[in-house]
């Protein structure tokens, strides 16, 4: 007797059900895969900016807390108002250029430099004393191109960058404002760190500190009065530049970064309102933001 071999393929019914099957589950697979690395990468960007913006703010906020450290307190800080459409700019005197041998012999601040003649409006250049350039007394000019300037006389201050110092005449950008008057008498200029924001990012002295800081705000408290205590007027400020510098009892700092790129599956509400200036319309970035305030310590 004959027996059937129990020992069958499958059909091509059967083939095709397994097929689809396999590939139902792997699209799945794979669909849940890209969800997930996209929000690993929106993720990472996040945490990317977040860190940048912290960073960027302890740096400055470090450089803030020694505005006016042995220099004239009419040039511990100067700002720029970027109004509602632009970013601030900020300037700290910078006291990393006074020698450290010389600050044994110090019995007081050092004066920072004489004007040697009246800064009015439209002006780019300063002319400084010559044997006040050099603020330390170590025999070296410690005023240097693309590093910040700040000159005052406490009725009004510019902050600057250098881009040429010959001899005594130090040439600086942007020019000063519309009614600006420093006098010779009373006029003091002191080397200064200056935060920028431009086209290429955040520049801390013409150097690129990150290319993903989007706006810099900077409000001032001032004590007008010299009261001691500062009122709804005396905070914020966000243009200082006809107020007294050696008033200024502290500042608010705000960082907003955002992803290099944007994130098509992302509708942001565009870039929050920080400062004085307005939000932005609505884009696929991602942004943080980081604020911090701080007393001027060396200015109290």
């Amino acid at each position: 007797m004959r027996h059937q071999s129990l020992s069958q393929g499958f059909t091509m019914i059967e083939l095709l059900v397994a097929v689809a099957i396999m590939a139902v589950v792997t699209t799945s697979a794979l669909m849940v895969f890209t969800t997930q690395h996209k929000t690993y990468l929106g993720q990472e960007r996040v945490l990317e900016v977040q860190q940048d913006a912290r960073l960027v703010a302890e740096m400055v906020l470090a450089d803030v807390r020694t505005a006016g450290l042995l220099m004239p307190p009419i040039t511990g800080i100067a700002g720029r108002d970027g109004g509602s459409s632009g970013p601030d700019v900020l300037c700290v005197s910078d006291p990393s250029v006074i020698n450290e041998a010389n600050l044994l012999a110090a019995l007081v601040p050092f004066d920072g430099a004489n004007l040697f003649a009246p800064v009015v409006a439209a002006a780019t250049t300063v002319e400084l004393v010559p044997s006040t350039m050099d603020v330390d007394g170590d025999g070296d000019d410690d005023f240097a191109d693309n590093a910040g300037i700040i000159f005052s006389d406490g009725g009004d201050t510019h902050c600057a960058r250098i881009t040429d110092v010959t001899g005594n005449v130090v040439t600086f950008v942007p020019a000063t404002p519309a009614g600006f008057s420093v006098a010779t008498s009373s006029g003091r200029a002191a080397p200064a760190v200056i935060y920028e924001l431009t086209g290429s990012g955040l520049l801390r002295n013409a150097i690129l500190l990150s290319t993903q800081v989007e706006n810099l705000q900077v409000e001032y408290a001032i004590d007008v009065d010299d009261d001691g205590v500062i009122s709804n007027t005396e905070f914020p400020i966000h243009d200082m530049t006809a107020s007294d510098p050696s008033l200024i009892r502290g500042l608010r700092l705000s960082v907003i970064t955002r992803t290099r790129g944007e994130d098509p599956e992302f509708r942001g509400s565009g870039m929050p309102v920080a400062g004085n200036h307005a939000a932005g319309a609505a884009d696929g970035f991602r942004r943080r933001r980081f604020t911090a305030s701080v007393a001027a310590r060396n200015l109290l």
